[in-house]
């Protein structure tokens, strides 16, 4: 599934660029290809068919364009902000699974976060400023999973507990969501286990300062961009 839409159809685009004249092309990829690289112990791309597929997209795409256009890899953390006419992911993937709840139990951990505007900057700054075959991760500022919780719900006027659950029992409760998955019939692009082990319990940190000032765009306004992707999920709230 990622293989074909990640990688293939990415490679064949680049193919038909470098064969229509074009002279530049921004690939849109995950920050967990970056963290893939500098935590080799942990086999990202190995458990993960999401993250391989991301590493392989990234590769693929630069060979592709070696000696017919510059390919320049962006990899992106968690994104916030909205668009006209779209409900955002964020609603229906994460946001529904607790919103009735008063107590959230999560991991432990965190993870960089960007404002959608400074990825359109990103991808300006990298066809203006890229070099051919370069990754750059970038993002605006690193918050803990609670800090994101207590953004994201304190833009809709609630409260919400939250209680941060070991490791050890969140690589169960992975373990039990592999099973229900394999009971249906389905594989995740992410393998619950080691999703609780080595990223949801771990801080997903980086300091973009060297992309930004490569790539020149700008930072800041992310509980702003927050406050719109939650009124973009929920419209009904922000009615007063």
């Amino acid at each position: 599934f990622f293989h074909t839409r990640l990688v293939a159809a990415c490679e064949k685009v680049v193919t038909a660029d470098g064969k229509a004249g074009i002279g530049k092309c921004v690939i849109l990829n995950s920050y967990f290809a970056y963290f893939d690289r500098i935590w080799p112990e942990k086999e990202l791309s190995k458990h993960h068919p999401y993250i391989r597929c991301r590493v392989e997209q990234a590769k693929n795409a630069i060979a592709a364009g070696m000696g017919k256009m510059s390919v320049i890899i962006l990899e992106l953390p968690f994104i916030f902000g909205s668009m006209p006419n779209r409900i955002p992911l964020w609603k229906d993937v994460f946001v529904d699974r607790f919103l009735k709840s008063k107590i959230i139990f999560f991991p432990r951990g965190g993870t960089n976060m960007i404002a959608v505007e400074h990825v359109g900057e990103g991808i300006i700054g990298a066809l203006e400023h890229g070099e051919h075959g370069k990754h750059y991760t970038i993002g605006d500022e690193n918050h803990s999973y609670n800090e994101m919780f207590d953004m994201m719900f304190s833009a809709l006027g609630m409260y919400k507990k939250i209680i941060n659950i070991p490791r050890f029992i969140a690589v169960i409760a992975g373990i039990l969501i592999n099973r229900k998955w394999k009971n249906k019939g389905l594989e995740g692009g992410l393998d619950a286990r080691y999703l609780m082990r080595d990223i949801l319990t771990n801080n997903l940190f980086f300091d973009p300062s060297d992309s930004a000032e490569k790539l020149k765009y700008g930072r800041g306004g992310l509980k702003e961009s927050i406050i719109s992707t939650m009124k973009a999920c929920y419209p009904e709230k922000f009615e007063d």
